[in-house]
């Protein structure tokens, strides 16, 4: 599988909406492509559905992995923070760490998250 999760990371972490201001470490809403907002376009668009309202994800090597698929299992963990989920991984799962040949893990963000 690609590794993405460094890029994916650095994007949710850079991207500040200049309007909200929280003058405190926090990781803003990427509304243009990294969020759960953009996931169903996405799913839609891989399924062979109508798009839907809002621009699809912004990460190209899902739609690579997409490519000719009738079916996808998604796991959608919502709430808990991707540093404590990844420890929860490699602790509790290893067969489901981001590196197995079987299985790939990326963070989006649903609203805005603290640091």
């Amino acid at each position: 599988m690609p590794d993405m999760i460094n890029d994916v990371l650095h994007r949710l972490t850079t991207h500040r909406l200049e309007a909200l201001d929280l003058k405190i470490q926090a990781v803003h809403p990427v509304y243009q492509g990294l969020s759960l907002l953009n996931f169903p376009t996405s799913l839609c668009r891989w399924l062979g559905a109508p798009d839907l309202i809002h621009p699809p994800l912004d990460v190209p090597e899902l739609d690579k992995l997409a490519e000719g698929v009738k079916q996808i299992v998604v796991t959608l963990i919502d709430a808990v923070s991707y540093e404590r989920f990844r420890r929860w991984i490699n602790g509790a799962a290893p067969e489901l760490n981001p590196e197995a040949e079987n299985c790939l893990l990326v963070p989006l963000i649903s609203m805005f998250s603290l640091v």
